[in-house]
């Protein structure tokens, strides 16, 4: 009787240790993270050094204006520490997402792209920059649900904390909120004006 109260004692206690672990350490860092003001690129002027800028390739449906697609796009990286840790998890355990995070890391700097527009329907300059402007606010509005849903839910990833293993749950949802808030910050400021564009008809 003895053996079982100190067995369940012991239980009890590597549970709050584990607790005490995941809040004084991966989330401190993420309220430090939420703390420092996420800035949005920098806007450049078009035409500003474009021979330095990465390529990414946009397609343009000549069917629909809502189809718009964002095709060929640079591998997700990041300097923040504890976005590095939470990617190395989830290219461990959840490869699969990395495509769509690398999409929300380019549409947070697209003024710093060279962005090549396909497209099959014969569009002019204008109609590409009115169309992708369209897409850009959709994009916004959609990732602003997105980083609500986000934050009403991370506060919960504690309790998985009790599971043995990295906490997955948490650092998946973080780098979601991470790259969902930095792409709706700059959507926001970003105008179809500044954006450096090229139109190859397919």
């Amino acid at each position: 009787m003895i053996l079982r109260s100190w067995v369940r004692r012991q239980r009890a206690e590597n549970r709050r240790q584990t607790i005490e672990k995941f809040l004084t350490s991966d989330f401190c860092l993420l309220i430090s993270v939420l703390c420092t003001p996420i800035t949005s690129c920098q806007i450049q002027p078009f035409g500003y050094n474009v021979w330095r800028m990465e390529k990414i390739t946009i397609a343009i449906s000549a069917s629909s204006e809502l189809q718009i697609d964002l095709e060929d796009f640079p591998e997700l990286s990041s300097e923040n520490k504890l976005v590095k840790k939470s990617l190395a998890v989830v290219k461990r355990y959840t490869p699969g997402i990395l495509r769509y995070l690398s999409k929300q890391k380019v549409l947070a700097h697209l003024p710093l792209y060279l962005i090549e527009i396909h497209s099959q329907a014969d569009i002019s300059e204008a109609e590409a920059r009115r169309r992708l402007g369209n897409w850009m606010r959709r994009k916004m509005i959609r990732r602003l649900f997105y980083v609500l849903s986000e934050l009403l839910v991370m506060p919960f990833t504690a309790f998985v904390a009790l599971l043995p293993g990295p906490n997955v749950i948490f650092y998946l949802l973080f780098v979601l909120f991470y790259f969902h808030l930095k792409a709706f910050l700059s959507l926001r400021k970003i105008k179809s004006e500044n954006l450096n564009i090229s139109l190859l008809k397919n």
